[in-house]
């Protein structure tokens, strides 16, 4: 009954209208900030929490496009203990209604979510409020996103964020892939426009007989500033690929 209804709302919100574009002025920008405390270095790196904050929107204020990747380059001087940390496969949480034992272990962190239900360019969506769980992946080669709430009800869906290592200012890449169900259900287009996450050092695990949390940090340049950059793979207003924005800015960092 409930995605009857929801369906039908939909129709009508899509019917109703008319502002579909080649493409939408799409805008997109990521921050992120670190918080830990002490003096870091490589042999004695400090435990770290990480928060990302993302928005997606359009230079008209209206729903933007879909986003199919979303890839986040991390600064060489955080690294990550993920491989030593309990995993969770992203089939114990997706679609399901609640989290299995193994995937609590997993857990790393929680956050907040934003979505518009309708038609890209559109004044009149549907605004959907998430909520968000953080859990390390498979052997820590991943992070997944568990959201849930809104019109996905009390079923989490996960955005799965591959690792990849890098050389350079950048250690390290986590491409978020959105799934087709997260782009797009009932004959309208999802857009999440709003993320504020966090992986925090409350779960920590043994590495050289010391604590660490999932992130850690290794040292702070004399700027004090650690370079941030995304970007986001747009589709275009019918769903193929599209175009791609990058956001760059600093982290602030001390010690």
């Amino acid at each position: 009954m409930r995605k009857a209804i929801f369906g039908v709302m939909i129709g009508a919100l899509v019917f109703a209208t008319a502002a579909w574009a080649a493409q939408q002025n799409n805008t997109f920008k990521y921050r992120s900030t670190a918080q830990y405390k002490g003096h870091p270095s490589k042999a004695k790196p400090k435990n770290l929490t990480y928060t990302g904050i993302l928005d997606v929107g359009t230079e008209e204020g209206t729903q933007p496009n879909t986003a199919a990747l979303t890839e986040l380059f991390i600064a060489k001087q955080l690294k990550t203990n993920g491989s030593k940390f309990k995993g969770c496969p992203p089939s114990d949480i997706d679609g399901k209604g609640t989290i299995t034992p193994r995937c609590k272990k997993a857990q790393l962190g929680n956050g907040k979510a934003n979505a518009l239900f309708g038609a890209p360019g559109g004044s009149t969506s549907l605004p959907q409020n998430l909520d968000v769980l953080v859990f390390n992946g498979p052997k820590g080669k991943s992070l997944l996103l568990a959201l849930t709430g809104g019109a996905l009800g009390q079923s989490y869906r996960v955005i799965p964020g591959k690792i990849k290592k890098l050389k350079g200012k950048f250690g390290f890449k986590v491409g978020f892939k959105i799934p087709k169900e997260l782009q797009g259900q009932l004959g309208s287009q999802i857009a999440l426009t709003h993320f504020n996450v966090k992986v925090k050092t409350k779960k920590q695990v043994k590495v050289k007989g010391k604590k660490a949390s999932w992130f850690q940090i290794t040292s702070c340049p004399k700027s004090h500033k650690l370079p941030v950059k995304a970007i986001t793979h747009f589709n275009d207003d019918a769903g193929n690929p599209g175009s791609t924005k990058t956001s760059k800015s600093t982290m602030k960092c001390h010690g």
